[in-house]
């Protein structure tokens, strides 16, 4: 009788802790990006200039052995192949941050108290998963296509609701492209990649990266 009383007791505290975690997350102070986006978010493609036009255009602050592949490669695009974006037409992941640009295939967000997630319908873009629970980047993780990304949540308005999600990305596997012109990482691995995710009035989510 003892042991079944105390099964129950332990039972019944499990089941209180895990209601007190649920309850923790509140959702209204969250913004609500539920339903699945589509997206051009620099306009033609990614670019490592918005502002300027995609190709030698973006004047890209290469060196000069990645500045000429990137010439080399847009020659080869220009006589109708695929060049280093051959990477893409095998179904190999394109990686952080040119997979954030893709349409017209949607992407999800599903928004935790811990974690936001970034769920992509094409398979050259894996799922993202952003942590928002103050932690560090891990010493030894292993890169990936996506990528580590750390995020911090901001209310920027002061409304007293989140609206934009500030992330910092690492661990990024090599090789990678920029964009579709072939302008490279630079293949030691070590780039870091930071982005704004935020909703404007139009009701579009807006996505800036450097």
């Amino acid at each position: 009788m003892i042991v079944r009383i105390l099964i129950g007791v332990l039972t019944m505290a499990a089941t209180l802790a895990t209601a007190t975690a649920a309850s923790a997350h509140d959702e209204s102070i969250y913004p609500d990006w539920s339903g699945q986006w589509r997206w051009n978010a620099m306009g033609g493609g990614p670019r490592y200039d918005p502002s300027k036009p995609a190709g030698a255009a973006q004047q890209a602050p290469l060196k000069e052995e990645f500045k000429r592949i990137h010439e080399e490669n847009m020659a080869e695009q220009a006589q109708g192949g695929q060049g280093l974006y051959a990477q893409s037409a095998k179904c190999i992941p394109m990686g952080m941050p040119f997979q954030m640009s893709i349409v017209p295939f949607p992407l999800e967000f599903i928004i935790t108290a811990k974690t936001t997630f970034i769920l992509f319908e094409v398979t050259t873009s894996e799922p993202r998963r952003i942590y928002t629970d103050g932690r560090d980047f891990p010493q030894d993780h292993p890169p990936t296509y996506p990528g580590y990304s750390i995020g911090k949540w901001l209310d920027t308005d002061g409304d007293g609701r989140f609206d934009t999600l500030e992330v910092e990305t690492r661990n990024l596997r090599v090789p990678r492209l920029f964009d579709q012109t072939g302008i490279m990482f630079h293949p030691d691995g070590q780039a870091i990649i930071k982005e704004r995710i935020y909703q404007d009035k139009p009701i579009r989510i807006c996505y800036t990266t450097r």
